[in-house]
């Protein structure tokens, strides 16, 4: 409380000392992209029409994930702009993302979130909300969103919701930074101790986010206005699982090489076939069927991928 009191007086002085924003107002979306094709178009298509302009950043993408973006770069060149930085690391590519946007609001948006169009959920509203607040004050605004995993049916019953998302102002300070953290043993999701061969005392972890400077005010924003889509192949969700432990460790070696060994050192030189089907089989006891009406149902640029 006192921490948000002091944030709440910094960022009103701060602006009472402010000749407005240095940059014109608007949207800018950051969609940064690894083979991403599953998503890509919804995801694209779902937030063009509420942004003045998409980065799309690309880190060395393999799949067909060029070739949409670069289709959405023609018919929507005036807005549109792509980046190729396959040497970044996560936090390097969200750091060279945010300082090439243009415009007073940055929102983040990953290239497997869809969003509403129409209706009370859409995400005109959350573009309303953000540029009818002050521009003489920085913001960073929390954004909840629907969480559906391994598909468009289920989601993990200990989180049907993510808070994760964000939208914030610019500023030249602003900067992203790799945070660290240790789960506990009962911290980590049920899936985790199952598919584990040896019990895991506490798990070295963590995640890229922006730094916010203290003139910044936090806002939540209550309306889940767009979906993550935490949808991937048995071996991807593999590669997932040990994604943020090859990042925290900072290995030289490709995250794939990395699992080679993680499976060859603790799981008994399990195969990565063998291994991404028990993944998937220790994943679906913690799951929940997802009921779309208790969340505005789906975004409409879903509908056509639901099995009819």
């Amino acid at each position: 409380m006192t921490h948000v009191l002091i944030r709440n007086v910094v960022s009103r002085f701060s602006s009472l000392l402010s000749s407005g924003p240095s940059r014109p107002q608007g949207i800018s979306a950051i969609v940064r992209t690894r083979d991403s094709e599953l998503w890509l178009e919804p995801c694209l298509s779902s937030v063009e029409p509420f942004v003045e302009e998409i980065l799309i950043v690309d880190n060395g993408s393999k799949d067909g994930t060029l070739k949409i973006a670069e289709s959405f770069r023609q018919q929507f060149s005036e807005k549109i702009r792509f980046f190729s930085v396959p040497a970044l690391d996560l936090t390097a590519q969200s750091e060279f993302a945010f300082h090439h946007t243009k415009y007073h609001w940055v929102l983040k948006w990953d290239s497997d979130f869809v969003a509403h169009t129409c209706g009370a959920l859409s995400l005109a509203h959350l573009r309303a909300f953000l540029l009818g607040l002050n521009d003489r004050m920085h913001y960073y605004v929390q954004l909840p969103m629907v969480e559906l995993s391994p598909d468009l049916y289920h989601q993990l019953r200990a989180l049907p919701i993510r808070r994760d998302g964000f939208a914030l102002t610019y500023s030249p300070r602003l900067h992203f930074v790799w945070n660290s953290h240790t789960l506990t043993h009962e911290q980590l999701p049920g899936y985790y101790h199952a598919f584990q061969k040896r019990k895991v005392i506490e798990l070295r972890t963590g995640v890229e986010a922006p730094k916010i400077p203290l003139n910044y005010r936090v806002i939540a924003w209550d309306k889940t206005c767009f979906f993550h889509l935490n949808i991937k192949s048995p071996e991807q969700r593999l590669l997932r699982h040990f994604n943020q432990q090859w990042l925290e460790e900072k290995q030289t070696i490709s995250l794939r090489d990395y699992v080679k060994k993680r499976l060859n050192e603790d799981f008994g030189g399990e195969s990565f076939a063998a291994a991404s089907r028990r993944l998937m089989q220790a994943y679906a006891q913690d799951l929940i069927d997802f009921e779309p009406e208790k969340f505005g149902g789906y975004p409409d640029l879903l509908k056509k991928f639901l099995k009819t």
